[in-house]
């Protein structure tokens, strides 16, 4: 009987360390599958005959009720978009001085990098969705981009969020870069580019150069599994998202 007693909580004590176990080879296989597939867009592999399953998209909708510990990430971001950065404020002045119609400036550029399935889409919806954002900015928009990065669908998913209807079917890039920075333009507006996997600046560049002229304050949140696509896009704070605790 007494063995009994004290065999029972090293039980438990073992259960613990198992799924503490599991929860590293789980987080080392996510790691080794996303080199693999950095590796094959860097060095441009081509999977011939097999067909590769669409990506899940993501939405802005997410159900609070089911989010446990990410409390402390939310705060630290909706802090840094909600604080105009010593570089806008110096671009809004420059402005001011040059133009008094003038009130444009380029948004600022925060990322989330982290393994994939670790929660960095639910961590920006939980950002998106919270009250200080919808106070704080004109208009919000959501656009899950995947690989491959497609320039002119990107677009669209932008302009029908920031003008709430159906945006035109774009064939030409110009076009649809030209309609963009129009639904932006004078106004602070809030960027969520979910699941970005390009490095490829060519494919960034058209897009970027499209939303320089919104109101100053202006924020564009990314999520990402590589930290040289944050480097990439030019990004300003990095905000690195680990495992939770077994606590959490």
């Amino acid at each position: 009987k007494v063995c009994f007693y004290i065999t029972f909580p090293c039980f438990s004590f073992n259960r613990v360390v198992v799924r503490r176990d599991f929860a590293h080879k789980i987080k080392d296989i996510n790691k080794t599958l996303d080199e693999i597939a950095l590796e094959k867009d860097r060095y441009k592999f081509n999977s011939t005959g097999v067909e590769e399953p669409e990506r899940i998209r993501t939405s802005s909708f997410v159900d609070i009720s089911q989010v446990r510990g990410r409390d402390r990430d939310k705060n630290i971001l909706v802090n840094k978009l909600l604080c105009e950065s010593n570089h806008q404020a110096a671009d809004s002045d420059s402005n001011s001085n040059s133009n008094s119609n003038s009130n444009s400036s380029p948004p600022e550029i925060i990322s989330v990098v982290g393994l994939g399935g670790i929660g960095k889409t639910t961590l920006a919806q939980l950002v998106y969705n919270c009250d200080e954002m919808k106070k704080h900015f004109e208009i919000s928009m959501w656009v899950c981009v995947s690989d491959p990065f497609d320039e002119i669908r990107v677009a669209k998913a932008i302009v029908e969020d920031a003008e709430r209807g159906n945006a035109p079917n774009f064939v030409e890039l110009q076009a649809a870069m030209r309609h963009v920075s129009n639904s932006i333009s004078g106004k602070k507006f809030l960027l969520v580019l979910d699941d970005v996997w390009t490095e490829d600046y060519r494919k960034w560049e058209p897009l970027k150069h499209s939303l320089q002229n919104g109101a100053c304050g202006s924020k564009i949140l990314v999520t990402t599994r590589n930290e040289r696509v944050a480097r990439m896009m030019g990004t300003t704070h990095t905000h690195r998202l680990g495992q939770l605790s077994n606590q959490d």
